[in-house]
């Protein structure tokens, strides 16, 4: 069984860099994959401060869902990149919980979720190894938003993030963790400027190819 995940895995990882590198260019997948001392910005917000943002969903003609095991994407429709289905089959498999915008039956973006109290976790996520975060009770980290090429830039990436921290809230969360690149403008504009989430705490992050950090979080993310 961990054969086989860690083979679905690397299919996932090998797909996202051919779909990387056809979009981009080789050069600029190696400036996201190497790095030396890159300035991350940890973020956090109130999530009783989120709105569900329906308006904005009603013009651009989309749904939004929940992703759960129970209520998988699969009965709502299908990605545009088969690496983004793998994903979130990876992300679902491992505890984690999502939402989603679906425009008639495709899916063009969603953003993802870790809270210590989610049913099936069986570790922590290893983002907040690197970042320095701890989660308490009715705390949560958001992580991986994505949109297909052609729905960036339209607000709709402002929106998934606001409605899902409003989500959360409605669950009981009461504060979200997130964090973003400091030369990432878009991030920086959806996050801290649409949706005020607050400034926590700077690092410097190195990688080469592997999980920011070190060989063992890699290990550890893997479960091996």
């Amino acid at each position: 069984e961990r054969t086989s995940a860690m083979f679905e895995y690397t299919r996932m990882r090998l797909m996202q860099a051919r779909e990387f590198v056809a979009t981009k260019g080789l050069s600029q997948y190696f400036r996201e994959r190497v790095y030396v001392q890159r300035k991350a910005i940890a973020v956090r917000k109130d999530l009783a401060e989120a709105r569900f943002t329906a308006d904005l969903f009603e013009r651009g003609d989309v749904r939004f869902i929940e992703v759960t095991p129970e209520n998988s994407f699969e009965r709502h429709g299908g990605y545009v990149d088969e690496s983004r289905k793998l994903k979130a089959l990876y992300y679902l498999e491992q505890g984690y919980r999502g939402y989603a915008l679906v425009r008639g039956r495709n899916i063009i973006g969603d953003i993802w979720y870790y809270a210590p109290d989610q049913a099936g976790c069986a570790r922590v996520h290893p983002d907040l190894c690197w970042l320095g975060i701890e989660l308490g009770p009715g705390q949560v980290y958001e992580f991986d938003i994505y949109f297909t090429p052609d729905e960036r830039g339209t607000g709709l990436s402002a929106g998934l993030q606001n409605s899902a921290g409003y989500s959360q809230c409605q669950k009981g969360y009461s504060t979200a963790f997130a964090y973003y690149w400091a030369d990432n403008v878009p991030a920086i504009w959806n996050t801290r400027v649409i949706n005020k989430y607050k400034e926590w705490k700077h690092i410097k992050v190195s990688r080469c190819f592997l999980y920011p950090g070190s060989l063992r979080l890699l290990l550890r993310q893997l479960n091996l």
